[in-house]
């Protein structure tokens, strides 16, 4: 009883968490946890916490138990049974007792012993306190809850990538790695016969190089940016392949190629993977550059996908608080980018894929577009395991037992959907698909972000088995536009 009653004792005496310093997003959650008007879970409505009521239930609490402790001293031989208030007398004449098969049954007086009283204490004390203590109304949760939120990209035309965005790409080792295999693979026994098209290949010219290498005939590496282009011919230059590869500077779909290519590599894939307009890029290639437009064949990768989950993020209370700007986010609107490494995103249930398109598709999306609707229910395994996460990068091993109540808590705080690309380089080789998160949506390097569109203003706290609804949807203009992306969510708590 004890055990139980103490940490609620104990958390109706919180106070109010700190105005500044470095462990506000902690306290804030903290404070949320115990006075957010949720247990467990499950909204409640709480009875006013220091009142006189509360303060009679400890009185009351404290003299039962200092009365049973004087009963236990004396031996006394009769007390009383709080729970139903009547005596409780120790000689039982009704009741006969047989000791044995071989004495009589006769009637037997028997003494409230120490042990009989300690028994008798937790249930007393239990009892009393029930009768004083405020209890919380419980309330039934809503059927569901209702939020969405839609934005603009930036136009591809003004997207500004220095040097050290570019660095990043070539340094992100799962994808350039696989990327180079890919192309190997594709080309092998093919040497001297294709002729390659490198779309955005930036300053460092790294798959036109890789086709080149690998046997390429020809190949055409489109810029858009003339200074990066001039920094492409120096690279390509440097490696001895000037004579292979031709640098071609502006826009895929305002350029025409002397000739039709055999094979399209391409990494112009956004964080939301059709951001950066690759629908109408490769509509354009398909219809002006392509020997066969349809064969899934001609194109690195063949299939590119927007993966999403519902998600837990701490500094959600922070961003509630005190807003985006004194929470360190640049962006007043739209989603938040976070890099796919930062441990404090953790899902709350397995991701499921929202766009997903095949380069050689005939139709690819134009206009307006809506995704499958996708249904999530939070797992209380990842609950689990988002709490120990949480424990550790959050405050620690010597984490004390109100700070593991947090991490239990935050990891319960559904903040939004995350999204982050996946491609699939070649789909006859499961070796060769590039994640920008790992395995089950773990963080890992990577030079895309992980996108993440808050929904509730603050974490809402859900059990497992709550069940998210997703529908996502784009309005895709012409080539270079900016895309417009929507994102609603239902959320049927249990």
């Amino acid at each position: 009883f004890f055990r139980t009653s103490l940490p609620s004792f104990l958390h109706l005496c919180m106070p109010a968490p700190p105005t500044c310093g470095p462990m506000r997003p902690l306290a804030i959650a903290s404070h949320e946890a115990y006075y957010g008007g949720w247990d467990a879970g499950v909204p409640i409505r709480q009875a006013k916490h220091r009142g006189p009521w509360t303060t009679l239930a400890g009185l009351a609490t404290a003299a039962l138990c200092l009365v049973l402790l004087l009963c236990v001293r004396a031996g006394a031989s009769t007390t009383t049974s709080l729970a139903g208030l009547v005596p409780f007398t120790s000689t039982v004449a009704s009741q006969p007792m047989v000791t044995s098969a071989n004495q009589a049954s006769q009637p037997m007086s028997r003494v409230l012993r120490r042990r009989d009283a300690l028994f008798l204490a937790p249930t007393a004390t239990a009892a009393a306190f029930s009768l004083f203590r405020p209890k919380p109304v419980l309330a039934a949760p809503p059927p569901e809850l209702q939020y969405s939120l839609s934005w603009i990209t930036e136009n591809v035309q003004s997207t500004d990538f220095d040097l050290e965005n570019y660095g990043s790409m070539r340094d992100d080792e799962d994808r350039t790695g696989k990327f180079y295999k890919a192309i190997e693979r594709r080309m092998k026994g093919k040497e001297g016969k294709l002729v390659v098209l490198d779309v955005g290949t930036g300053p460092f010219a790294l798959l036109a190089i890789a086709a080149a290498r690998a046997g390429a005939k020809k190949v055409y590496a489109i810029e858009a940016t003339p200074e990066i282009a001039v920094q492409a011919r120096k690279a390509i230059d440097e490696a001895g392949f000037s004579k292979v590869i031709e640098v071609l500077v502006g826009y895929s779909t305002e350029i025409t190629l002397p000739e039709k290519v055999d094979l399209l590599v391409g990494e112009i894939i956004g964080s939301v993977a059709s951001e950066e307009s690759v629908y109408g890029t490769i509509r354009d290639a398909q219809a002006r550059f392509m020997k066969e437009p349809s064969n899934p064949k001609s194109y690195i990768p063949q299939r590119v996908q927007t993966l999403v989950a519902p998600v837990s993020w701490p500094f959600h209370y922070m961003v509630a608080a005190e807003g985006r700007e004194a929470a360190g986010l640049a962006s007043g609107e739209g989603p938040i980018r976070l890099n796919c490494r930062e441990e404090t995103v953790a899902l709350m249930a397995d991701a499921q894929t929202l766009e997903d398109f095949a380069y050689s598709d005939p139709n690819l999306p134009q206009g307006h577009w809506e995704a499958p609707p996708l249904s999530f229910q939070v797992s209380g395994k990842r609950i689990s395991e988002n709490t120990r996460r949480y424990i550790d990068v959050l405050f620690g091993a010597g984490a004390s037992v109100n700070e593991k109540d947090v991490a239990s808590s935050v990891a319960t705080g559904f903040s939004g959907m995350a999204m982050w690309p996946k491609l699939i380089l070649d789909e006859e080789d499961a070796d060769l698909v590039v994640d920008a998160r790992g395995p089950g949506g773990a963080p890992q390097k990577s030079h895309w972000q992980t996108v993440l569109a808050l929904m509730p203003d603050k974490p809402l706290p859900l059990r497992p088995g709550a069940t998210i609804e997703v529908r996502g949807s784009a309005d895709f203009g012409a080539p270079l536009e900016p895309v417009g992306y929507s994102v609603a969510t239902t959320v049927i708590p249990r």
